[in-house]
C-alpha cells in the first residue's frame, strides 16, 4: 500500500504549492517566535514586571538616564553611587549597546504617541529579542542546506535540499531550549538579552559573504560586529572564531576569492567601527585577543599575493619562493609579537581569558573570578538539563557536516568544538554552546523526518557493490544509482588521484550521486544493473508501518522535550532573585520578599548621602532600589574582628553595613557561604576557630540569633550545625532592620564615642540602663491611622431576574444562539459562499450593535492604557487566526477527524490552566472530560481521513481556540474586568478590518463584487442581515457566559453543542446516522451532564467560603506621614461605578507615581485573615495600608475578632 493513499494529498500547481508552503514557513517561524516570548514570561505572571538578578539594575539605572536625560548625559553619566570613593565613570566602562537598543526602542514608541515605561521595555527586551533569535538562527541553519553555483546563486530546489526544514527545526530549539532561555526570561536585562540575537545573525551574515564572495555581506557581517562590540564582552568570540574559520580553509587548501573578500571587507570596516566605543578603545590592535584576526587578515594577504605570483612565474621558482616566503613571515611574525608584548604595546591575555585554559588560574591568582557562580565549570547533568535530547543529537548532527563537508559545515565543526570545550569548563558559556547544538540536532530530525516522511515508497532495487560503496561515500538519506553514475564517481576519483583539487572531486562524486528516486529510474536501474551483485531488498525498512512507528517515536521524544523545557523554564529559571518564593505545606506559594523590603527602608529612612557597606553582588540592587551609596572592597572588614574593622569602616565613611543571612529559612546564598572564598573551610558551631567566632560576618549574621528559639539552642539550617549557647555580641555596630525572614540584616555604624572612649569599654559603663522598646514607635504610628469602611450590600431585584441572570441561563442562551447562528450558517452559505465576507459581516454586526447599546447607556465604556489596548488588539488578532486556521485545516482533514481533535480542547485548557495559572481539578471533572471527548469521537465517527500538515494545524487550532477562550475569560474577569459589551465593542472593529484584509489577500473580495452585481436581491441581503444579529447575539452571550462559568466549562460547552448540532441536523436536514453516531450523541450528553453536576457540588461546596481573602482583615486610610510608607502596603482596587472625584484621582495618581518610584513591599506571612462577604461590595475606589489589628467587616460595621492574631513587629535596636 502506498502512503499516497495514507497521507492524500491534494493537487496543486507548482506555483500554488511554492505560495503555500512559502506561507505555511512565515506562519511557522511566527508562531516560533510567539512560543519563545512567551515561554519566558512565567516570571511576569506569577510575580510582576520586575528587573531580576543584580547586574540588570545597572543596566536599568543606565537605560532610565539615557531616556530621561539624553544620550549625552548618558554618555557623560558621573555614577556616584559605585565603587565609592571613586565613582564610575559610566559611559567609558560599559558596553552601550544593551541601552541604546531599549531607548531606541522607548523613542520608537514615542514617535507614534504610545506611551510606555522604560521599565516594560527593559523587563520584556529579552524575550522580544529571543524572537528575533529564532528567526537568526532559521535563516543560518537554511544555509547549511543550501548549495550555491559559482556565482552565488541557490542550485537546489527541493525543500529537503534548501534547508528550510533544518532551519524551522532550528528555530524550534533554539526557542525553547533551557540553555538559552535561562539568560532571556522576562526581567534577565543583561547583555546576553541581545547578544545571541546579534551573534548567528553575524554568523549568518558571514557565511553569506563567504558563499557569495560579498563585499556588501562582509560589509553587514562588519556592522553587526560593532553591535555586538557595543553590547557584549563577548563579542571576542566573534572576532576569534571567523579568522580561525578563514585559517582552517586556508589549511585545506580552499582559498579562494570569495573568502579574501569576505573576511577582508569584515576585518577592514569592522576593527575600525569597533574602536569607536570607548570601552574597547584601540584593544583591536594592542590586545592578545584581537591579535588572531589581525595575523589572518595578514596572512590572507601574503596568501592572495602567493597566488598572484603563481601565475607569473614557474612551478620550479615558485617552489622556493613560497618556502622562503612562509618561513620568513612566520619568524617575522612571531618575533614582532614577542617583542611588543615585551614591550607593552600589546596586552596580554586577561584572567578571565587565561581561566579558559588553565582552569586553576583564577582561582589561585583571581578569586573574584572565580567566586561567581557563573565562572564554575559545568556540572556534566547540566548538560541535559539545559539541553534534553539536543545533546545527543548534537554529535549526529556534526557527522552530517563531515559527510559533506563544504565551507559552511566547516564552520559547524569547529563552532562545535570550541563552544562544547569552552562550555565545559565555565557553565556560563552553555549559552554560546546552546545555538550550534540546535542546529546540529536540527540538521539529523530535518533528515529523519525529510527521510521518513517522504509520500513517495521505493520498490525493490538492486543495488551493485559499486552502488553500496558509492552510497556509503553520499550525502543524501535515500539515494539510488545505476551505472553511469558508477562510472562517473569512478572517473572523478581517477582524476583526483591525477592531481585535481580535492574539493572538485568530493563536489563531483556528490552531485552524481545524489540522484532522486523516481520509478522511472527504478525500472531502469534495475534493467541496466544486471551484472551486479544482488543484495536484499531494504524497501520494507521505508514501509508505512515502520515510517510510522518510527516517526510516531520520536515525535514522542519530542513532545518530552517540549516538556522538558517548558518544566525547566519554569521551575528553575522564571524566580527573579530578587523575589524569592518557596512552597507552604498546603501547596500554596510563599513569597518572600525581604530584598525589596530591606532596600525601601534603605530609602526610606536613611539620609540621602549615606554609605552602604555590602557583598559586591547586592551593590547594584541597591543603587537601583534604594538609591544609596554602595562600597563594595568589603573582604578584609568582614573576616577581621571587630576592632580591626571598625576603623577600616569610619576611614570609607560606611553608615551602615547589610549582610545576607540564609540560617533561619535555608537560604544558601548568604554572606556566611562566602566565606569559602575568604577563609576557605570554615564551622560556625562550637568546633568554629575564635577568629570565625569574633569575626564581624560571624556576628552579624547571627547577632540575635539564639532568642528565636525559645532559650533553646539555635540551629543554622543552611549548614546543619548547632550553634553555641552563647551568641555573639556587638560593640561597634547596632542593628537598624531584619527583614521578615531575617534574610536581610542592616547595622547602623556607631559614630566615635565623644569621650574618647573604644564602644566595648562605653557600652561596658553603660549597661545596666533602661532603654526605650524601640518598637514603640512603630506601634504608635501604625494605630495613629484609623479608617471605617462603609460596604453598601447590594441584594438582587427578584428571584426571576436573579435565575435568568445564572450561569446555567447564559449556557442556556449560548446553546441557543450557537444552534441557530449554525443553522442559519449553513442555509447562507449555501446562498453566500464567502467565508471571510461573512465573517466579516459578522464582525460589522457586533460593532454597530455594540456601539448602538452603549449610545443608549446599556453599559459604560472602561478607560484603558494603552498596554490594555495593545492586549486587546493581540486578542482580535488571536480570534481571526483561530478562525483561519480552523478553515484551513478542514481544507486538509475530513469533517469527521477534525470535530474529533477539536474535541479535545477542555484538555488542551486544563493543561494551559495549570501551566499558566497553576490551577487543580479534581478526578471527576478529568473523567467528565474523558467522557464528552469520548461521546464526540463515536458521535462524528465516519470518514477519518487526514494528512500530516492538516493533523498539526488542526492542532494548533484546538491549542488556539483553549488559549483564546482562557483570555477571553481572563479579560472579563482579570485585571481589565470588561464588560461582555464592551469587550465587543472594542474587538469586532479589528475583527472586521483583519477580515477584510484576509478576503482581499485571498481574492474573496472580487469575487462577492461579482457576485452581489448577479445574484443579490433583497431576500438574500436581508438573510446576511438577520445572520449578524444573530451572530451579534451570540457574540454577546458567549462572552457574557465565559464571564459567569469559566474557560473550561465553556470548551465542555463547545462539545456539547456539536452533538446538539447533529441532533438538530437529524430533525431539519433528515441526517441518516448510525447507531455508533447515536450512542456517541448519548455519551456526550451524559458526560456534559456529569461535568455541570461536578461543577454544581463544586460551587455549592465553596458557596459558604465564598469570601474575598486579605492579606490582613484590617484596612484603614493611609495617612499623610511618610515615615509610614516604611511598612508593610496591600492596595486594593474596587470598581467603581461612579465618577471619582477630583481628589480621588489626585490620590491614585500620587499612588502611582510612588510605585513607579518605590517597589511596595509584600506582605509575607500576613495574620490569620477574616472573610469579608462577597455581597459587601465597595462601589468607592480607595486605596488601603495594612493595620496591626483585625476586624470584621460585615454589613458596614465593625465587630473586633474573637482570637485576634499577634502582629509580630521587627524593630530597630
Amino acid at each position: 500500500m502506498s502512503l499516497n493513499t495514507i497521507y492524500p494529498l491534494i493537487s496543486l500547481t507548482p506555483q500554488t504549492n511554492r505560495n503555500v508552503l512559502a506561507f505555511l514557513r512565515l506562519v511557522i517561524v511566527c508562531l516560533i517566535a510567539g512560543a519563545a516570548v512567551s515561554s519566558r514570561l512565567f516570571a511576569v505572571i506569577r510575580h510582576e514586571s520586575i528587573i531580576h538578578e543584580f547586574d540588570p539594575w545597572f543596566n536599568f539605572r543606565a537605560s532610565k538616564i539615557l531616556t530621561e536625560q539624553g544620550f549625552h548625559a548618558f554618555w557623560n553619566w558621573f555614577d556616584q553611587t559605585a565603587w565609592y570613593p571613586l565613582g564610575r565613570v559610566v559611559g567609558g566602562t560599559i558596553y552601550p549597546g544593551l541601552m541604546v537598543t531599549s531607548g531606541l526602542i522607548w523613542n520608537v514608541f514615542r514617535l507614534f504617541n504610545i506611551p510606555v515605561d522604560i521599565r516594560n521595555i527593559c523587563v520584556l527586551l529579552a524575550p522580544g529579542f529571543s524572537g528575533l533569535t529564532a528567526y537568526a538562527t532559521y535563516l543560518f541553519a537554511r544555509e547549511l542546506g543550501q548549495k550555491t553555483n559559482s556565482k552565488g546563486a541557490a542550485q537546489t530546489k527541493t525543500v529537503g535540499e534548501t534547508g528550510e526544514g533544518t532551519g524551522l527545526w532550528a528555530a524550534l530549539f533554539i526557542g525553547i531550549a533551557p540553555g538559552y532561555i535561562s539568560r532571556s526570561v522576562a526581567g534577565s536585562y543583561d547583555n546576553e538579552a541581545i547578544a545571541i540575537f546579534i551573534l548567528m545573525t553575524t554568523f549568518y551574515l558571514w557565511i553569506k559573504a563567504l558563499k557569495q564572495g560579498s563585499a556588501l555581506y562582509g560589509s553587514m557581517t562588519a556592522l553587526f560586529y560593532f553591535y555586538m562590540v557595543a553590547a557584549w564582552g563577548g563579542y571576542a568570540f566573534i572576532t576569534n572564531m571567523l579568522p580561525l574559520h578563514a585559517f582552517v580553509l586556508i589549511l585545506m587548501g580552499r582559498f579562494t576569492n570569495k573568502l579574501y573578500v569576505a573576511y577582508s571587507s569584515f576585518y577592514a570596516i569592522g576593527t575600525l567601527a569597533s574602536m569607536q566605543v570607548p570601552f574597547v578603545g584601540f584593544q583591536p590592535i594592542r590586545t592578545s585577543e584581537h591579535m588572531a584576526a589581525l595575523g589572518v587578515f595578514g596572512l590572507l594577504q601574503l596568501v592572495a599575493f602567493v597566488e598572484l605570483v603563481r601565475s607569473h612565474v614557474s612551478s620550479k621558482q615558485f617552489k622556493l619562493l613560497l618556502q622562503i616566503g612562509v618561513a620568513g613571515f612566520t619568524v617575522l611574525a612571531f618575533g614582532a609579537l614577542v617583542f611588543m608584548t615585551k614591550k607593552g604595546w600589546i596586552a596580554p591575555w586577561t584572567g578571565r581569558f587565561y581561566s579558559l585554559f588553565d582552569t586553576g588560574y583564577a582561582k589561585i591568582h583571581i578569586p573574584i573570578i572565580a567566586s561567581v557562580s557563573e565562572h564554575q565549570p559545568t556540572a556534566w547533568t547540566s548538560f541535559f538539563f539545559d539541553l534534553q535530547m539536543l545533546i545527543y543529537l548534537f554529535p549526529a548532527g556534526v557527522y552530517l557536516c563531515f559527510r559533506e563537508l563544504r565551507d559552511e559545515h566547516v564552520f559547524v565543526i569547529i563552532y562545535s568544538v570550541l563552544g562544547s570545550y569552552f562550555a565545559g569548563v565555565m557553565v556560563r558559556l552553555m549559552l554560546t554552546l546552546t545555538p550550534i547544538v540546535c542546529i546540529a540536532a536540527a540538521m539529523i530530525v530535518s533528515s529523519l523526518f525529510d527521510l521518513y516522511l517522504d509520500p513517495a515508497q521505493p520498490d525493490s532495487v538492486d543495488f551493485g557493490a559499486a552502488s553500496v560503496a558509492s552510497s556509503i561515500a553520499s550525502s543524501s538519506p535515500i539515494e539510488e544509482f545505476d551505472a553511469s553514475a558508477s562510472g562517473s564517481a569512478a572517473g572523478s576519483a581517477r582524476k583526483s588521484k591525477k592531481g585535481h583539487s580535492t574539493t572538485s572531486s568530493v563536489s563531483s562524486v556528490s552531485s552524481v550521486t545524489s540522484i532522486k528516486s523516481t520509478r522511472s529510474t527504478r525500472s531502469s536501474v534495475s534493467s541496466t544493473s544486471t551484472a551486479y551483485t544482488q543484495v536484499p531488498c531494504i524497501s520494507a525498512i521505508y514501509g508505512a508501518d515502520t515510517r510510522l512507528a518510527l516517526i510516531s517515536a520520536f515525535t514522542f521524544m519530542l513532545l518530552l522535550f517540549v516538556l522538558h523545557c517548558t518544566w525547566v523554564t519554569s521551575t528553575a529559571y522564571s524566580s527573579p532573585s530578587v523575589v524569592l518564593a518557596s512552597k507552604n505545606p498546603d501547596g500554596s506559594t510563599n513569597i518572600i520578599d525581604d530584598f525589596r523590603e530591606a532596600y525601601y527602608w534603605l530609602r526610606m529612612n536613611t539620609k540621602k548621602d549615606a554609605k552602604v557597606m555590602s557583598w559586591w553582588d547586592y551593590g547594584y540592587q541597591i543603587a537601583g532600589m534604594a538609591d544609596r551609596t554602595t562600597i563594595a572592597t568589603v573582604g578584609k572588614a568582614m573576616a577581621s574582628k571587630e576592632e580591626v574593622s571598625y576603623p577600616i569602616l569610619r576611614k570609607h565613611d560606611v553608615d551602615y553595613v547589610l549582610v545576607i543571612f540564609g540560617g533561619l529559612l535555608g537560604f544558601s546564598g548568604d554572606d556566611i557561604n562566602k566565606f569559602l572564598w575568604m577563609r576557605g573551610e570554615y564551622k560556625v558551631d562550637d568546633e568554629a576557630s575564635s577568629t570565625m567566632k569574633n569575626c564581624l560576618m560571624y556576628k552579624m549574621s547571627y547577632y540575635d540569633f539564639d532568642k528565636l528559639f525559645g532559650g533553646q539552642r539555635a540551629q543554622d539550617r543552611v549548614r546543619g550545625q548547632v550553634l553555641p549557647q552563647v551568641g555573639p555580641t556587638l560593640d561597634s555596630l547596632e542593628e537598624a532592620f531584619t527583614s521578615e525572614n531575617w534574610i536581610v540584616r542592616i547595622y547602623k555604624v556607631k559614630g566615635e564615642d565623644v569621650l574618647g572612649r573604644n564602644h566595648k569599654d562605653a557600652k561596658a559603663f553603660q549597661s545596666g540602663r533602661k532603654k526605650k522598646a524601640g518598637s514603640s514607635l512603630c506601634l504608635q504610628q501604625q494605630h495613629s491611622s484609623t479608617a471605617k469602611l462603609k460596604p453598601q450590600l447590594t441584594n438582587r431585584s427578584s428571584t426571576l431576574l436573579a435565575r435568568c441572570d445564572s450561569s446555567a441561563a447564559w449556557l442556556v442562551y449560548y446553546f441557543a444562539f450557537n444552534l441557530g447562528l449554525t443553522i442559519f450558517n449553513k442555509r447562507v452559505l449555501l446562498a453566500f459562499p464567502f467565508p471571510w465576507s461573512l465573517t466579516a459581516i459578522h464582525a460589522l454586526a457586533g460593532t454597530i450593535g455594540s456601539q448602538l447599546a452603549h449610545a443608549n447607556g446599556l453599559f459604560s465604556a472602561a478607560r484603558l492604557s494603552r498596554n490594555h489596548s495593545f492586549i486587546l488588539v493581540a486578542f482580535s488578532i488571536l480570534y481571526t487566526v483561530n478562525i483561519a486556521v480552523s478553515n484551513l485545516s478542514l481544507h486538509l482533514v475530513t469533517v469527521p477527524f477534525h470535530q474529533v481533535v477539536r474535541a479535545t480542547t477542555p484538555l488542551f485548557t486544563i493543561i494551559l490552566s495549570i501551566i499558566y495559572f497553576n490551577k487543580s481539578y479534581p478526578f471527576q471533572t478529568y473523567l467528565s472530560l474523558f467522557i464528552v471527548v469520548l461521546g464526540v469521537a463515536l458521535s462524528t465517527y465516519g470518514d477519518y481521513g487526514w494528512t500530516l500538515p492538516g493533523l498539526l494545524l488542526t492542532l494548533l487550532g484546538t491549542i488556539l481556540a483553549s488559549f483564546k477562550t482562557i483570555v477571553t475569560n481572563v479579560i472579563q474577569v482579570g485585571r481589565l474586568r470588561l464588560n461582555p459589551l464592551d469587550l465587543l465593542m472594542r474587538m469586532s472593529p479589528l475583527a472586521f478590518v483583519q477580515c477584510i484584509m484576509y478576503a482581499y489577500l485571498t481574492g474573496e473580495i472580487d469575487r462577492v463584487i461579482v457576485f452581489a452585481q448577479a445574484h443579490m436581491d433583497r431576500r438574500k441581503a436581508a438573510a446576511l442581515v438577520v445572520n449578524g444579529i444573530i451572530a451579534f447575539g451570540l457574540n454577546v452571550v458567549s462572552f457574557t457566559a465565559n464571564k459567569k462559568t469559566s474557560a473550561l466549562t465553556m470548551t465542555v460547552a463547545a462539545n456539547v453543542k456539536q452533538v446538539l448540532t447533529i441532533l438538530s441536523a437529524i430533525i431539519i436536514f433528515d441526517l441518516v446516522i448510525s447507531p455508533t453516531n447515536l450512542l456517541g450523541i448519548l455519551v456526550t450528553l451524559m458526560g456534559g451532564a456529569y461535568y455541570a453536576k461536578i461543577e454544581l457540588e463544586r460551587k455549592y461546596a465553596s458557596k459558604s467560603q465564598d469570601v474575598f481573602m486579605l492579606p490582613s482583615s484590617h484596612l484603614v486610610e493611609p495617612d499623610d506621614n511618610k515615615d509610614a510608607r516604611k511598612h508593610y502596603h496591600y492596595t486594593k482596587r474596587m470598581n467603581d461605578d461612579d465618577n471619582d472625584d477630583d481628589d480621588d484621582d489626585n490620590d491614585d495618581q500620587q499612588e502611582k507615581d510612588d510605585e513607579n518610584r518605590y517597589p511596595r513591599p509584600i506582605d509575607l506571612h500576613p495574620p490569620a485573615p477574616h472573610p469579608l462577604q462577597i455581597n459587601a461590595l465597595l462601589t468607592k475606589q480607595r486605596s488601603f495600608t495594612l493595620a496591626p489589628a483585625d476586624r470584621d467587616l460585615e454589613e458596614g460595621v465593625h465587630t473586633p475578632p474573637s482570637d485576634p492574631p499577634v502582629l509580630k513587629i521587627v524593630s530597630p535596636r
